[in-house]
């Protein structure tokens, strides 16, 4: 049996202030024995930054050499326990479900975001088939109407944009889309209500629908700059961004079977209930800060803040807006955006007249219509998991150039074959999942603690295309049954073909101006002493808060001490006051 003396343990001294004693979160030792020092402790350089170790404190032991002795101890230390009959704790092997807290966000976010969109766009769809259950009594839309209640949510959404982000950087995300998330939920219960007492009580309800979904793209750049790591941000962008899809999963199933079985109203009643429960559940995980939250350990919030010292000291009253807005790198960023929306929401307001063209009944055009979505959500995590080694380019040319091609495919395919034009349409809504590697990671890269800001934006030609939309729409297609097939092929066709040069332009534009690197005016921020220069981990009850104020624990406490700053910290800091 081997010796306990092999194990070095270091006690902690009140005259030795290098060998202090690692605290476990919310202050609490590592241990029981309050006299040892054996933590988990962030693994060093080149390392896997969460996989976490079992090392032993030792002070004198961090000069050369010492790695063959800390790794013998390791090995007798393992061959002891098993010789005694234990094992090596499972933590020890495999990450604390703690340290993956941020995946639980981007996955709730996703949902409430999915949540919102679904309760603004399903009159998208279910405009379709409101005739198919109204009688005389009630208000019977013409397509102009039909048309124009998808254009007054845009107006709306215009309107609250400018608003809801000043509230997004002043209050943060948690409770603007906490409320709007609530307050919609209520004006989609009653919107059936409303579309049929008239008109103009309808284009109300949809007014104030685009005012309270007008936050959702500055809630997907807030929450990727202040919970992605830098490293994973393609990622996050994918997840995120890709709230859309949430379309294909919940809502187009969900509603070809209720619409079928129960009418259009039901719809909305269903929808409604979802994000209301989605909502509550978002509110109770979600915090604005990964400071704030009790689910996060120290280990996660330490790889989460690296490299991100910089950001963390903007500060709302200085955010150079008239630089963002005038940079031509944003603007390509914002074109792609607006070329990207124009063309995939085409298909998303009235892919389902275009599927009742091809003679599709309700339950196959909500299930095709559910399968493009599926697949364009699978396409968008898979291109987000490679992001990181995807050039820019390359991504945003498939994301917008191919589909521009299958759009003229697409135009001259004859009606008598449904089957290719299920197929083109699938595949075309699909490559725009690689956006999420290209304009939309581009713009959080070159924007960085100011992406919510850009990527808000987006938002503000999704409005734009949403306004132009209908109007392109009525301008080129008449549905109505006295339109020949001849002449309403040759309108389709048109159609895709404007929004092809659309997508072709926009993709050469950005090919210009792409770039990855952060815009020069943003690269002089001062770096705050927030995280140590070297690897070690900030205990969670010696947390600081992008304000620079110590937190307060979950219990009510204030934290013991807070934390002192690193000498290369103060170092960097003395460089910049000079």
């Amino acid at each position: 049996m081997l010796e306990m003396k092999d194990l070095k343990i270091q006690r902690s001294s009140s005259n030795s202030p290098s060998q202090t004693l690692l605290q476990s979160p919310r202050g609490r030792t590592a241990d029981n024995d309050s006299s040892t020092s054996i933590s988990r402790s962030r693994t060093t350089s080149g390392q896997n930054p969460e996989d976490g170790v079992l090392t032993t404190v030792n002070s004198q032991n961090k000069h050369a050499g010492s790695g063959d002795a800390c790794s013998s101890n390791r090995r007798r230390n393992m061959d002891r326990s098993i010789m005694g009959g234990t094992m090596p704790s499972v933590s020890a092997i495999v990450p604390h479900p703690k340290h993956r807290f941020r995946i639980v966000i981007f996955i709730s976010t996703w949902l409430m975001l999915g949540s919102v969109m679904n309760c603004v766009d399903i009159f998208a769809f279910s405009m379709v088939y409101m005739e198919s259950n109204s009688t005389q009594e009630f208000y019977v839309y013409n397509q102009e109407e039909k048309a124009s209640l998808i254009s007054i949510m845009a107006i709306g959404s215009l309107v609250g944009m400018y608003p809801q982000n000043k509230l997004l950087q002043i209050n943060g995300a948690r409770p603007i889309l906490t409320a709007s998330g609530m307050l919609l939920s209520i004006l989609t219960f009653i919107l059936p209500w409303a579309l049929d007492n008239g008109y103009y009580t309808a284009a109300i309800i949809r007014f104030f629908q685009g005012v309270l979904y007008s936050a959702d793209f500055g809630v997907v750049g807030l929450v990727c700059s202040r919970w992605s790591p830098l490293n994973e941000m393609g990622l996050a962008l994918a997840a995120l961004s890709g709230f859309t899809a949430c379309r294909a999963v919940i809502q187009l199933p969900l509603a070809g079977w209720v619409i079928s079985s129960y009418g259009w109203r039901y719809i909305y009643y269903v929808l409604a209930i979802i994000l209301l429960v989605v909502t509550l559940c978002w509110h109770y995980l979600y915090r604005d800060f990964p400071e704030y939250s009790p689910f996060v350990s120290n280990r996660e919030l330490s790889f989460i803040r690296r490299g991100k010292e910089a950001e963390q000291s903007s500060n709302i009253d200085d955010v150079p807006y008239n630089k963002i807005f005038t940079n031509r790198y944003v603007w390509a960023v914002w074109i792609a955006g607006f070329a990207d929306i124009f063309a995939s929401f085409m298909l998303v307001v009235f892919g389902a007249q275009y599927y009742h063209y091809l003679g599709l009944d309700i339950q196959a055009n909500a299930w095709l219509n559910a399968l493009k979505g599926i697949l364009l959500l699978s396409v968008r995590f898979g291109v987000g998991c490679i992001s990181e080694i995807c050039k820019l380019r390359t991504a945003n040319t498939v994301a917008l150039q191919i589909p521009a091609f299958l759009l003229v495919f697409l135009g001259f395919l004859p009606r008598e074959q449904p089957s290719l034009h299920v197929i083109t349409i699938t595949v075309y809504q699909a490559l725009f999942g690689f956006n999420c590697a290209g304009f939309y990671k581009g713009g959080a890269l070159i924007s960085r603690q100011y992406s919510h800001l850009v990527i808000s934006h987006i938002q503000l030609f999704k409005s734009l295309a949403v306004l132009l939309e209908p109007l392109v729409f009525s301008l080129i297609v008449d549905v109505s049954d006295e339109n020949s097939p001849e002449s309403l092929s040759n309108q389709w066709r048109l159609y895709f073909c404007i929004h092809a040069v659309c997508l072709t332009l926009a993709n050469f534009v950005y090919l210009l101006w792409a770039r990855v690197e952060p815009l020069p005016f943003l690269c002089s921020s001062t770096i705050l002493p927030t995280i140590n220069n070297n690897n070690s981990q900030v205990p969670d009850g010696n947390r600081e808060l992008p304000n620079g104020n110590s937190p307060i624990l979950p219990d009510g406490n204030a934290t013991i001490s807070p934390r002192q700053p690193h000498a290369t910290d103060i170092e960097s800091n003395t460089g910049n006051r000079s």
